[in-house]
């Protein structure tokens, strides 16, 4: 996950610096610069989805392990 966010924060050093893989942030740039498709806005929207998943996960974990920590204390 950490990988995929510097690949969309850092797009020109991305560019400049892959080899003959393509990554998603390339894709959907060389997609929106060439040629339009509907596929891209899907795509953001699917990346952005999951990324907020998988914080919010990340926060309810943190909170149950916070919650058990206090209870096993107490």
């Amino acid at each position: 996950l950490f990988a995929f966010l510097l690949s969309w924060s850092n797009l020109p050093l991305s560019i400049y610096t892959t080899g003959s893989d393509t990554t998603l942030p390339l894709w959907l740039f060389s997609r929106t610069a060439t040629n339009y498709s509907p596929l891209v806005p899907a795509l953001a929207v699917i990346a952005t989805g999951a990324s907020v998943l998988v914080v919010v996960a990340a926060a309810l974990a943190l909170a149950g392990w916070r919650r058990l920590v206090a209870r096993r204390s107490a």
